[in-house]
């Protein structure tokens, strides 16, 4: 059986996410409204200052992305450790039991596996849309060298959803 984890009870809470991007964009788009008190803008042009700032909300973006992405796995993996721990006896938690029990302390479950798992006892498709968004988390993990093959784009608006399903259907309290 795979050693348990202590948990850090520092994973992110997605009002904490939305407030940071929020704040975040207000100052980017407040700095480049002020360009021409900054030395670094002297020699831009308009089309210039425009691109950096499009390209520095895209970036912010995208570092919100991967923040909802990873406390997703973050609220799925404390389920699952929760529920061997407490030893659940619905379906799922004997199930993930199961599971945890091929699983020696050099590797833990995959992401996808507990996805896959979780599917079979929660109707609609949403972990099946989330297994699919962590390519896109795997993708800024590892350092956006290739070129994804994701099957569709992804924004900040649909992950929250996601987020915000995810978080009712566990009945996480943040």
């Amino acid at each position: 059986m795979a050693k348990r984890v202590s948990f850090s009870k520092k994973h992110l809470k997605i009002d904490d996410i939305v407030e940071y991007k929020e704040d975040l964009e207000q100052s980017l788009l407040f700095y480049y409204s002020n360009a021409n008190n900054f030395e670094k803008f002297a020699f831009y042009s308009l089309s210039e200052l425009n691109q950096e700032k499009k390209n520095r909300l895209q970036e912010l973006e995208n570092n919100c992305i991967f923040m909802l992405l990873s406390s997703i796995e973050s609220w799925i993996r404390i389920d699952y450790e929760y529920r061997i721990k407490n030893r659940l006896k619905d379906e799922l938690s004997k199930e993930l039991k199961e599971i945890d029990k091929t699983y020696d302390k050099t590797y833990k479950i995959s992401i996808g596996k507990l996805c896959d798992t979780y599917k079979k006892y929660f109707q609609g498709q949403i972990f099946s849309h989330i297994k699919s968004s962590f390519k896109l988390r795997h993708w800024f993990a590892h350092g956006r060298y290739w070129n994804p093959k994701l099957g569709k784009k992804y924004d900040f608006d649909e992950i929250y959803s996601l987020s915000f399903e995810l978080n009712k259907l566990l009945n996480i309290s943040e």
